[in-house]
């Protein structure tokens, strides 16, 4: 629903336009695990400055490991990992499944990425904007997701 929602569609736009913007750089956004609005977010920012599906994959599923880890327990707030049931632990992961069935589905009901990027009105002028030199930044900040003990 929050790829077809009116709303949701002028919030994605607006939040992917607002990283194109040179006086609001850098851009942190996050949310407890990074899978959901957050992993849609990230999706289609990778997928512009044109990262590959393999790439977008592998990025999101960091998220799987950070969920699962005791750090994430610490920052968050919530109940260790290793005490949740299997059915909330299913919900709460950002398995490699989840991202691919998000691709398929965008690819089957708007034609790809970048023509749904293209309906919401973030079309390739706005991209292209990731891509330029002033918006491109070499050095990440990589909070620590190594710890996965569970």
């Amino acid at each position: 629903e929050i790829l077809t929602d009116k709303n949701s569609c002028l919030e994605i736009c607006r939040v992917l336009k607002l990283c194109t913007l040179q006086e609001t750089r850098p851009v942190l956004f996050h949310c407890k695990s990074g899978k959901d609005r957050t992993g849609i977010i990230t999706l289609f920012l990778l997928a512009s400055v044109g990262c590959s599906r393999e790439q977008i994959i592998t990025d999101y599923t960091r998220s799987h490991h950070f969920v699962c880890s005791n750090r994430h327990y610490e920052l968050t707030g919530q109940l260790p990992y290793r005490v949740l049931s299997k059915e909330d632990r299913e919900v709460l992961g950002a398995k490699r499944e989840y991202i691919i069935g998000l691709m398929d589905f965008i690819d089957e009901e708007f034609g790809g990425i970048f023509k749904y990027l293209d309906t919401i009105g973030f079309d390739t002028r706005w991209r292209r904007k990731l891509s330029e030199p002033q918006n491109v930044h070499t050095e990440l900040i990589n909070i620590d997701t190594q710890d996965t003990t569970i």
